[in-house]
């Protein structure tokens, strides 16, 4: 049998299980959604992960309360946090932070 299917359903195992752990630690208390946007470097796992399952992590938040924040961020729905630019980052943290 051919080893690269099952290098990549290894690698997709290990991104899932990393993404999982972020949206715990969210939920946790441990890093806060914020410091996740001011990551100007995320990892490779990170960056194809969706800003909305980012922002929905936050204790006390939904998709509805994320896509308000997105939305006056000025960021859409589909967006992952790789392809976030700088200015979007800005936006997002101000919206998460009351100031927008």
């Amino acid at each position: 049998m051919n080893p690269q299917p099952m290098e990549a359903l290894a690698k997709a195992t290990e991104v899932r299980r990393a993404r999982a752990a972020l949206k715990a630690d969210i939920r946790l208390g441990k890093v806060t959604a914020v410091e996740v946007m001011e990551d100007e470097s995320p990892g490779e796992w990170l960056e194809g992960m969706a800003v909305l399952d980012v922002l929905s992590a936050h204790p006390g938040w939904g998709k509805r309360t994320a896509l308000k924040a997105m939305s006056r961020a000025e960021v859409a729905d589909g967006t992952t946090v790789g392809w976030l630019t700088r200015l979007d980052r800005y936006r997002l943290v101000d919206a998460l932070e009351g100031r927008l």
